[in-house]
């Protein structure tokens, strides 16, 4: 029989005490570097998003903008046709000019006439007043008196002579000008005595177009729609400049302010350059243009040029960098506070495991003294059984 007493094994203190050096901040050196960079992610993708929604209002502001000068040019068109129709009613019905043109008389109807033109000119801002021959020869052009003879094929003669009614478009004419046409047919007690020519330069509805602060308007038309010669012979009747090299497949036939040289890329040329004057922006000295284009047709439905529409973005950009700056400011900030809340998190859990551990080396060196004193008392009790039974066998003998 084993009278010796069991005794437990417990935890070396040395070790325990050991392990809580050993890691002194366990939580806070391990979780903190990780936790910082997820805050830093998301800070780092809220700030993205919001430089992205500030893209994304220029975009849609140049894309308002563009809407507009779309819907103005249609309507402004469309009202300037009517009325150039509108012009065209009481003309027919002047005898002595209906009858200078019947007798074919150059002479008599240019001095009828020329007044009226004067007058049109001032009033309304008509620019085109021609008499045409049922074959579309020209008999007079008002504006240019000394130019006739010469057959007109452009669609609104065409389309009013097959359909013996008022034909309209955008068409460009013998001196090279971008010209709302309105070609009425003249009749005289059922006879084709020939046609009418009203038409205005569309400077005028360029102007009016998208009349929203700081936007500018540049319009270009291919160089294989012109003819160079009547080109410059129209931009000198309407005192504009005529820069034909300036631009290797475009030239300018209006704009509100000169072209930059930034610009000058975005005119025509391969879809690259097309989807950059579609969305980006140029900057002119300390001037931000945001570039948007709108295809320009004639009436035949032919693809002339382009309007160029130049969005002066200062002052909205500058509001944004201030919104940026207060919304880095603000994410710093949070950042910042994030950090400091994890930071005592971490720290106050640290500290708690930590004094958990000192309760455990605490306890782990009580149990081993005990553990001691137990040993040293079993030792001690065989120690005096043994002597018993010594002197019992002693005693014996």
């Amino acid at each position: 029989m084993n009278d010796q007493l069991p005794y437990r094994t417990v935890p070396d203190p040395s070790a325990v005490a050991g392990g809580a050096l050993a890691f002194p901040r366990p939580v806070l050196s391990r979780l903190l570097p990780g936790l910082t960079a997820i805050l830093l992610l998301l800070i780092g993708c809220g700030y993205w998003g919001f430089l992205r929604i500030q893209e994304k209002q220029r975009r849609d502001l140049c894309r308002l903008v563009k809407q507009q000068a779309c819907g103005d040019l249609e309507q402004l068109l469309g009202e300037q046709a009517r009325g150039l129709e509108a012009v065209q009613v009481p003309l027919l019905s002047h005898v002595e000019l209906i009858a200078a043109f019947k007798a074919g008389d150059r002479g008599r109807l240019l001095a009828i006439a020329r007044p009226l033109f004067n007058e049109l000119n001032a009033r309304v801002a008509i620019t085109h007043f021609n008499f045409i021959k049922p074959d579309r020869t020209v008999w007079l052009r008002l504006h240019k008196p000394e130019l006739f003879g010469d057959r007109i094929d452009r669609f609104t003669a065409l389309e009013a002579e097959r359909t013996k009614a008022v034909a309209v478009g955008l068409e460009f004419g013998q001196i090279g000008t971008f010209t709302l046409r309105v070609v009425r047919p003249v009749f005289d007690g059922g006879q084709l005595l020939g046609y009418l020519e009203l038409g205005k330069e569309i400077e005028d509805v360029l102007d009016r177009i998208v009349e929203f602060d700081g936007v500018e308007k540049i319009l270009a038309i291919r160089k294989d729609a012109l003819d160079r010669s009547r080109f410059e012979v129209g931009m000198a009747m309407l005192g504009r400049e005529a820069d034909w090299d300036r631009l290797p497949d475009h030239a300018v036939i209006y704009s509100s302010i000169p072209l930059p040289v930034e610009a000058e890329c975005l005119i025509g040329g391969d879809a690259v350059n097309q989807k950059h004057a579609a969305a980006d922006e140029i900057r002119v000295d300390t001037r931000h243009w945001r570039i948007s284009s709108v295809p320009m047709t004639d009436a035949s439905g032919r693809d002339v040029g382009e309007l160029l529409l130049l969005h002066d973005v200062t002052t909205l950009k500058a509001a944004q960098r201030k919104e940026t700056f207060v919304a880095g400011a603000v994410a710093v900030t949070l950042l910042g506070a994030l950090l400091a809340m994890v930071f005592v998190m971490l720290r106050r859990s640290d500290t708690g495991i930590r004094n958990q551990q000192r309760e455990l080396a605490e306890r782990a060196a009580r149990l081993k003294t005990q553990d001691q004193q137990l040993e040293q008392a079993d030792r001690l009790a065989s120690s005096g059984a043994a002597f018993r039974r010594v002197r019992a066998g002693g005693d014996v003998s």
